[in-house]
């Protein structure tokens, strides 16, 4: 399997993306496990692994769920196709705090 940076993807266009945030193909419950691992074991700064499939398309939810993303949003890419992004993230980045009071403000 292989990966594609969001910079280069029509998806660029649809969130604040970062900098290493990375897109792979749809694949059944296995391959997308493998395409997901790959990711973050080749690009260690990624931040967000995404893989983009119809919008509603419960069947694809359900693969991409099972090989652990999450549902993120529907979103319209450049062309007019309305899509969902399933997303993935470290634990590295997972394991943040979000309480704003741990936050260091200068």
């Amino acid at each position: 399997m292989s990966y594609t940076y969001i910079s280069k993807t029509p998806v660029r266009h649809t969130y604040p993306y970062g900098r290493h945030d990375l897109e792979v193909p749809f694949a059944p419950v296995a391959e997308l496990r493998e395409s997901l691992a790959q990711a973050f074991r080749e690009v260690e700064e990624c931040r967000r692994v995404v893989v983009v499939i119809g919008e509603g398309d419960l069947d694809a939810i359900r693969t991409c769920e099972d090989a652990g993303m999450s549902y993120s949003l529907d979103v319209q890419l450049p062309d007019g196709r309305e899509v969902s992004l399933m997303v993935q993230e470290p634990d590295w980045v997972t394991s943040q705090s979000t309480d704003i009071t741990d936050l260091e403000l200068t």
